[in-house]
């Protein structure tokens, strides 16, 4: 799961002052987060970084005018999914509709499937035809709401979706899995744990 920055707020506080090791603080917490979840988004890094880069130089240059948000990660997802989408539109000169479908992958990698027994082998292969079958916005939630541990209200700001509309995605999407075939009751809370490390994966 995502970490989050201790005393967030007082560190977010001192960066507003100038300090550059409280700067240098929410950089090394949150980028490798950021990056993660840009990557469900695009297979294109250089875009991500620079997307990531051009953020935190933003937030040096108006640090004195920026506010102190209830939550300095959900600040950063929120004006690094604005930034990403913008530069994915320019990309490809499509018009990026937040709210609108969009592309969210999650998927399992060799790396990560160290299999011990054959009820986990057949989790695993349940697991990534699972994951396939929820809409990008339903993986984009369930995401948010369980690997970096969001409230529905920060997922709704990200996502720029009412809070109901957040909760339905997470909800719908869950009990999509719960009711696909094949799935015995007792792997239920093995899936649990295997969905969050599915989510947190790189493609």
């Amino acid at each position: 799961m995502s970490a989050i920055l201790p005393d967030e707020t007082n560190v977010w506080k001192r960066f507003k002052q100038g300090d550059l090791a409280a700067y240098e603080a929410i950089y090394q917490c949150y980028y490798d987060q950021l990056y993660n979840y840009g990557r469900k988004f695009t297979a294109d890094c250089f875009l991500i970084e620079d997307c990531i880069q051009q953020l935190f130089v933003d937030l040096w240059k108006n640090k004195a005018r920026l506010a102190t948000p209830p939550s300095v990660k959900n600040y950063l997802y929120k004006a690094f999914r604005t930034a990403l989408f913008k530069q994915l539109k320019r990309a490809d000169r499509t018009v990026y509709d937040q709210q609108k479908s969009h592309t969210f992958v999650a998927s399992l990698s060799t790396e990560t499937q160290l299999i011990q027994s054959e009820q986990q082998a057949e989790l695993y292969a349940w697991l990534q035809k699972a994951l396939n079958c929820l809409s990008d916005h339903q993986r984009e939630a369930i995401f948010l709401k369980f690997y970096d541990q969001l409230s529905y209200q920060e997922i709704s700001e990200i996502m720029q979706i009412e809070v109901r509309a957040a909760y339905d995605l997470v909800h719908k999407g869950l009990t999509r899995l719960r009711n696909l075939p094949n799935l015995q009751p007792r792997l239920l809370i093995s899936m649990g744990i295997l969905l969050i490390m599915a989510l947190s994966i790189w493609p």
